[in-house]
């Protein structure tokens, strides 16, 4: 149907109850293999069959589970009952349903149900021959019967430990059962021998005696007129053709059913082939490759049918092949098989059976599950088959075979596959000595199907020693490949095997896309050039791909039709010709200097190494001309001297006479420059002025010369180090304490308490000595105290520079004066000196003015102007007016002086003694109210004959010459006075100040030199000693 109807509406149109519609429609949800034992329930004889009722449970199994019941079902060989099915569903719904659990709900009642079917539904009694009297042929002749024991395996008259040892050894491929055997071992009557056999027959007593027997009564004989076929087997399998063989009647007739799955009905789906055979061998043809068919024989006879079991096969694989290994809820894929004995060496001698393993059973084999991704893209990125390699005190070995390929007859035949080799569970490389010197993975070839396999048609990778080792195996994965051609036109299985020996052996072997396929070959060789390139259709390499001879490539092209279509290696080889390489002779050059060398090409070369040029060699490829160049290096010499300021230094023919670096270029003995470098300092005159008070009337000592007036003395001295030392004197004369007179009058019954002198009553002359605030000078008060009044009081204002007769006394200075004159007059004076008056003014006028101040008239011209004055109070003042017409220009000034001739001093501008030999020039600006004037001076001070070559303080600054930019350090040291307050100053060329800092962090770095010149560095401590160097920027 298209579309299900209701459960109302198919209840009335087939009259079926609403439950069993219910069913049916459940059953829907089965996975095709289960829905397939659902059917075997309604033929009779089947082996495994699953009740309605229980596949309704099943059904509630999601497809993933239904497979993995399926799975368990076919390797217990063992269905449900409504109560497992059940519990079943209830363990998926719970999210605990796995193979273990399964299993163990199967195996409950296995025996007693297993045993009980063998029980009703076979003939059980001793073996004998019975000759029944009421049945006879068609002669008149009775009838013979053979009644077989089932168990009775060894034909001995009982069932003991040596039957079911027997069933044990056939079941494990130890030693097969004869064919009468068989039929005494199948106890359940399946038509085949199998562990419910071997349960049915075994039962030991509890102390190990094999003292049971099984007792039969009400055996009932019957005569089968249309016997079934014996030996059901199939032979020469091919990917499209098989041959099915069995023992027959040849005088009967049959008929051989052959389906891909295990239903045979009428209404099967796919339906069944059905074939009349008339004798056997029977040839199926026209099969599919690589797929499982089905096959029973029913033996017809009068309308009566005799089936046999059910017997299976799965025809060859053609090319191409692959298998990746992502397969889900198996441990590997379905046309895949799996076995963990023999060992190899024993299959080699003695051709032994293998125990398969089912594709859901682990038990310590190759598996797809659980494994670990090497890497997130490349070589076992995703799903892929591994194994464990641990042995123990019995190696442990295990098998994983591929389907049978049907080889073509093409010339080359091949199988590639991805090997890796790590630690137990992770993707890191194992230790050496992790395995034992007998573990071995091999690839094993069976020409014939797997039936055989033989020592050489195997590929073996040993633990460390032999052509292929484990340890070559890359953690990483790597594609390997062999050749299968030597098995053209054969049926063959590959085999990949593992054997652990070492108990504390651990590592996992992965295994991930195998690939088989005939392929054709296609190739090139080539001749190129060294450094030269090559690219076809299928490769490009470059220089760097390629060495000097013979270069091998092979690409392999996939087909992409998988249907007989051949794969395709391409074979590259290249033939790489070598270029002609000449190493000529060494050359030099001078370092900055240029060469060349026309005749091979090497043009205006600037630096030293190694210079190659390519040129045309006489085969047409590439000629390499080395040329290995060398450069004399600039020889570079520092001279470091010093002189006093002053003083001139004559160095390589040329006269210096001021701090600075100085290069001179002389020519080595190798023809290049040679520079010398001349680093002069010009010590400066040590600096220091000292400041002196001198008591009045006393002199003072200045290197020889008497100090008496106050003033401002120099003197230039030597230092111990020969150079001038400039000493400024301040001495200041303090004032004349000595001879203080005071003139005081009190009246009489009055005391005189003043000016230190204390008590004074009586008329007198008194003395008071006093300790000066200024220096050591003494001071004497003379105190002259008249008793009495005054009779007279006088007050006189004295012009500056002029004198006061006064009785006895000559006054020209202020103060309070007495004198007695006759007749005891006593007059007490108080004389004020007026101030000086005279002034002298600078002042500018613009050239069209005229100067009209201070009482001058009309004055236009430029000139010194005096003017006498008088003073309200009868004193002359004297006015002198220095008076400068400005033109509004620029004047040069230039004046030219010698170090003897110093100090020099111009205007405002003032040259000390010290004044190093150089150019200084000097702007002034001279304004008047409507325009200005400007002088540039410029003094030339040139070096006097007088100086000598003495030392003096100066800077050691480094590096120097320093590049722009770059950091300039002070080498020196300082004490603690001479830091507190320092000042660093640099200057220009033209003596403009550029930088100042007061350091506090030392030694003193000195930034922001970015242009190139000559700068000079000064430093005044806080001792006031000065030190200076100059320094080159670059």
């Amino acid at each position: 149907m298209s579309k299900l109807k209701s459960n109302e509406e198919l209840t009335k149109q087939f009259g079926e109850s609403r439950e069993k519609i219910r069913r049916y429609i459940r059953l829907t949800e089965l996975v095709p293999e289960l829905l397939e034992l659902v059917d075997n329930s309604l033929i009779k004889n089947s082996v495994l069959t699953i009740g309605v009722t229980s596949a309704v449970e099943m059904s509630y199994l999601s497809k993933d589970a239904q497979k993995l019941l399926y799975g368990v079902i076919i390797y217990s060989e063992t269905t449900p009952t409504l109560s497992q099915a059940r519990r079943i569903r209830k363990l998926y719904e719970d999210k605990k349903l796995t193979f273990d659990s399964i299993e163990e709900i199967l195996d409950e009642g296995k025996f007693w149900n297993k045993f009980s079917k063998a029980f009703l539904d076979c003939t059980i009694g001793k073996r004998v021959l019975l000759c029944l009297q009421t049945d006879v042929d068609e002669n008149g002749l009775p009838l013979v019967y053979e009644v077989v024991v089932k168990g009775d395996v060894n034909s001995d008259g009982k069932i003991s430990s040596a039957d079911y040892i027997m069933v044990k050894n056939h079941i494990m491929d130890v030693t097969k059962l004869g064919e009468l055997q068989n039929v005494y071992a199948d106890a359940n009557k399946d038509g085949k021998v199998n562990s419910a056999d071997y349960i049915a027959i075994k039962n030991t007593s509890s102390d190990g005696a094999v003292n049971n027997v099984m007792y039969i009564d009400d055996v009932v004989v019957n005569a089968y007129s249309c016997p079934s076929v014996m030996g059901l087997n199939v032979k020469n399998i091919t990917s499209k053709s098989a041959e099915i063989d069995c023992q027959y009647d040849p005088e009967l007739q049959y008929k051989l059913l052959v389906n891909t799955t295990m239903n045979f009905k009428e209404d099967a789906r796919p339906k069944a082939q059905v074939f009349d055979v008339q004798s056997f061998p029977y040839k199926l043809e026209n099969l599919e490759p690589a797929t499982q068919y089905h096959f029973m024989v029913y033996t017809v006879c009068d309308g009566v049918t005799a089936p046999s079991p059910v017997n299976s096969f799965v025809t060859s694989q053609v090319l191409a092949y692959d298998q990746d290994f992502n397969v889900t809820m198996q441990h590997c894929p379905d046309d895949w098989m799996r076995a963990k004995s023999p060992s190899a060496a024993s299959q080699f001698a003695n051709n032994n059976p293998f125990t398969y393993l089912t594709s859901y059973a682990a038990n310590g084999s190759w598996s797809t599950q659980n494994v670990v991704k090497l890497s997130e893209s490349g070589l076992f990125s995703t799903g892929h088959t591994t194994i464990k390699m641990v042995g123990g005190q019995q190696p442990t070995t295990a098998w994983l075979f591929s389907p049978v390929f049907e080889l073509s007859n093409a010339p080359h035949q091949y199988v590639t596959f991805d090997l890796a080799l790590t630690v137990p569970g992770a993707k890191d490389a194992i230790p050496e000595d992790t395995l034992d010197n007998d573990d071995r993975f091999m690839v094993i070839v069976s020409e014939d199907a797997g039936k055989t396999w033989k020592r050489d048609n195997t590929t073996m990778w040993n633990w460390n020693t032999g052509e292929n080792t484990c340890l070559d195996i890359p953690h990483t994965g790597e594609q390997y490949s062999l050749d299968l051609t030597k098995y053209a036109g054969k049926a063959i299985m590959v085999a990949f095997y593992i054997e652990a020996n070492a108990a504390l052996g651990r590592a996992d072997i992965h295994l991930d896309n195998v690939h088989i396929n005939a392929y054709a070959e296609d190739g090139e060789v080539a001749t190129i050039c060294e450094t030269l390139s090559y690219e076809n259709e299928h490769f490009s390499l470059q220089p760097e791909d390629l060495e000097v001879g013979k270069n091998d490539f092979v690409k392999w092209d996939l087909a992409q039709d998988r249907d007989d279509n051949l794969d395709t290696c391409y074979a590259l080889s290249v033939n790489v010709t070598p270029m002609q390489i000449t190493e000529l002779t060494p050359a030099y050059m001078c370092e900055n200097g240029v060469y060349s060398d026309n005749e091979n090409q090497f043009i205006n070369l600037y630096e030293a190494g190694i210079y190659k040029r390519k040129l045309t060699a006489h085969n047409g490829c590439d000629s390499i001309v080395v040329l290995n160049l060398n450069a004399y290096p600039v020889v570079e010499t520092q001279v470091f001297d010093t002189i006093c300021q002053g003083m001139k230094l004559t160095w390589n023919g040329n006269e210096y006479y001021m701090t600075g670096v100085y290069r001179d270029t002389l020519t080595a003995s190798t023809g290049c420059d040679s520079i010398v470098t001349l680093i002069l300092k010009v010590n400066d005159a040590i600096r220091h002025t000292e400041y002196v008070d001198i008591c009045y009337g006393e002199t003072y000592d200045f290197f020889g010369e008497t100090i008496s007036t106050s003033g401002s003395y120099e003197k230039l001295i030597k230092t111990p180090g020969g150079c001038d030392s400039l000493i400024t004197l301040v001495a200041t004369v303090l004032k004349d304490y000595s001879n203080i007179v005071i003139n005081a009058v009190i009246a009489k019954g009055e005391t005189y308490n003043e000016n230190g002198f204390v008590g004074l009553t009586q008329p007198g002359s008194y003395r008071l000595p006093l300790k000066s605030k200024i220096g050591d000078c003494d001071s004497i008060i003379t105190l002259n105290l008249v008793v009495g009044d005054a009779t007279d009081y006088e007050e006189v204002n004295i012009c500056f520079g002029e004198t006061y007769q006064f009785g006895s006394q000559t006054i020209s200075t202020s103060g309070q004066y007495i004198e007695t004159f006759a007749e005891d007059s006593v007059v007490l004076l108080n004389a004020t000196v007026l101030p000086d008056l005279r002034q002298t003014i600078d002042a500018n006028i613009c050239k069209g003015e005229s100067y009209n101040k201070y009482g001058f008239k009309n004055l236009t011209e430029t000139g010194v102007y005096t003017q006498e004055l008088l003073s309200v109070d009868g004193c002359d003042s004297t006015i002198t007016l220095n008076l400068r017409v400005l033109n509004g220009e620029t004047i040069y000034v230039t004046d030219t002086v010698t170090t003897d001739e110093l100090p020099y001093e111009y205007m405002n501008l003032y040259y000390d003694i010290a004044t190093a030999p150089g150019t200084y020039k000097e702007t002034i600006e001279i304004e008047a109210e409507n325009c200005k004037d400007i002088i540039v001076h410029t003094l030339v001070v040139l070096l006097g004959d007088a100086v000598e070559n003495v030392e003096s303080l100066d800077l050691v600054l480094v590096p120097n010459p320093v590049k722009a930019n770059n950091t300039l350090y002070v080498e020196a040291e300082f004490t603690v006075n001479e830091r507190k307050d320092m000042l660093v100053e640099v200057f220009n060329a033209i003596g403009q100040r550029i930088y100042v800092d007061t350091p506090n962090v030392y030694p003193i770095a000195i930034n922001g030199l970015s242009e190139r010149g000559v700068y000079v560095v000064r430093i005044i401590t806080g001792e006031g000693s000065i030190y200076q160097g100059k320094v080159v920027v670059k």
